[in-house]
């Protein structure tokens, strides 16, 4: 506590340090009886609260997923990616047609010749003009073909490769949803603690300004709070900017302007965190589960499957041939009807090097696939080892700032009560809320960023799903997440 008072003006010095608080602090800041007491910058309550309504992490994400155009693009792109694998099944199956025609003919040959023994004056034929019209109906039907066999075994992978894309391109979507809603939810709260502090610290400047002027303060102490004061305005533009940002972001996402949930300002109690998290080997052994590893294994396949396309054209090919034919014409002669059944054997002999070159570039695509894989897989790897570091590092620094975020608080109200016995003037009271606001943001900043690793950890392993995404909506709401251990 303070010293005993040894001279007449050191004796002065707390009346006179009692009067200037008494003139710089406003009438919020009285009692009935007039005692001080920081109603209108002390720590706001998570009860006092009124949260207004406002969508979740999911809800963005479904409505980005209805207005999102690259999604638009994915979906249509994996529908007609899929319509390949009919494609090449309708190759296998019988191929049924019917054909019809009607043709004219002006011919000389030796029944319009007058001078032949074939002319008879009486026929159609012996004119020359002649019409006909037939109709056909005929059936095809593979019997064997290696190379229209391994084309629909490499449409079965082509097929999954798609759906393998969509489903990358609705994690990259939801990711970018959560990166940007915990923006703009970082930058509401920033604001918010970035005013209270400038008003801390505007109120601590005024102190220390009338400290100087008299006498009982220093100017070093005056141009300190000035300094801070700058600082802290500097800081609210910035905030006041990344929100502008964030809800620009926001609404180019979604396609309409978007309201933010009125988030208590952490107290160490309201956003509980898991306690349980798997090393990284865990992890890792998820890393084939990632979907460009996953979507990097489906190419491979593709491609193998490829190399025995091009291969199977030294194979012979045999088709089942049945037709049916109708033929009516002006010469009876030519009137006939057909029924034809004939099995057809086709084995190309040569074809200029064409299959030996369309077998080389097969198997160099696949050496291609296959270096892609294990590059994907290192990937996935070191993204896996980054999120995890970063998420057991996360938790790590958000306790210790939630035992911060105490100590700062048991601080505050020390000062408070100092205050009101007159063992601590306003400016410590002042001093500590802007300490404790500090740590507020850096608690606010270390939950987001832990929020958005670790949504990048499940994605990392293949695993991002829609609980993820309400896991984030669960602690915002104050609930106590499943453990890091539970999940696989």
């Amino acid at each position: 506590m303070f010293a005993t008072p040894k001279t007449p003006a050191a004796a002065l010095r707390p009346l006179v340090i009692a009067l200037i608080a008494s003139l710089a602090s406003p009438s919020w800041a009285q009692t009935g009886q007039g005692a001080p007491v920081n109603s209108s910058i002390n720590r706001p309550s998570a009860q006092a609260l009124v949260l207004t309504p406002a969508p979740t992490l999911t809800q963005i994400y479904r409505e980005a997923s209805a207005y999102d155009a690259e999604i638009e693009v994915a979906r249509a792109n994996q529908a007609a990616e899929i319509a390949e694998r009919p494609k090449a099944r309708a190759a296998l199956l019988p191929d049924v047609r019917v054909n019809t025609g009607y043709s004219y003919e002006d011919s000389d040959n030796i029944y319009t010749d007058p001078d032949s023994g074939y002319y008879d004056a009486k026929m159609e034929r012996s004119s020359g003009q002649i019409a006909s019209h037939y109709v056909q109906v005929s059936l095809t039907q593979p019997l064997f073909s290696m190379e229209r066999w391994q084309r629909y075994q490499k449409a079965e992978y082509i097929a999954s490769a798609a759906d393998y894309k969509l489903a990358l391109a609705e994690q990259t979507l939801a990711l970018k949803s959560a990166e940007i809603w915990l923006a703009a939810l970082l930058a509401q709260q920033k604001v918010r603690l970035m005013t209270q502090k400038v008003e801390a610290l505007t109120l601590q400047y005024q102190q220390a300004t009338r400290a100087f002027e008299l006498g009982v303060g220093d100017r070093i102490n005056k141009l300190e709070a000035q300094s801070r004061l700058d600082l802290a305005r500097a800081e609210q533009v910035q905030a006041d900017n990344d929100l502008t940002l964030a809800r620009a972001d926001l609404q180019r996402l979604t396609g309409r302007e978007q309201s933010l949930p009125d988030l208590p300002i952490p107290d160490g109690s309201q956003y509980p965190l898991p306690q349980a998290l798997p090393d990284a080997n865990h992890w890792l052994e998820q890393a084939p589960h990632n979907l460009n590893v996953r979507l990097a294994n489906t190419y491979i396949r593709a491609a193998e499957r490829e190399v025995k396309v091009q291969q199977s054209q030294y194979w012979p090919e045999v088709n089942l041939r049945l037709s049916w034919t109708d033929r009516s014409a002006d010469d009876e002669l030519r009137e006939r009807t057909d029924a034809v059944a004939s099995v057809e054997l086709s084995l190309p002999l040569y074809q200029g090097g064409h299959t030996q070159a369309s077998s080389q570039q097969a198997r160099h695509r696949l050496t291609s696939e296959q270096a892609r894989h294990r590059q994907e897989l290192n990937n996935a790897e070191q993204a896996i080892r980054k999120h995890v570091a970063g998420v057991q590092g996360d938790v790590k620094r958000l306790h210790a700032l939630q035992q911060s975020l105490r100590s700062s608080q048991a601080y505050l109200e020390a000062a408070e009560q100092g205050n009101r016995l007159g063992l601590r003037d306003l400016v410590d009271v002042l001093d500590a809320r802007a300490r404790l606001i500090d740590i507020q943001i850096q608690h606010v900043e270390g939950l987001h960023r832990y929020l958005l690793n670790r949504l990048q950890l499940q994605a990392a392993v293949g695993n991002l799903q829609g609980k993820d995404l309400q896991l984030v909506d669960l602690i915002f709401a104050g609930q106590t997440p499943p453990a890091e251990s539970s999940r696989t």
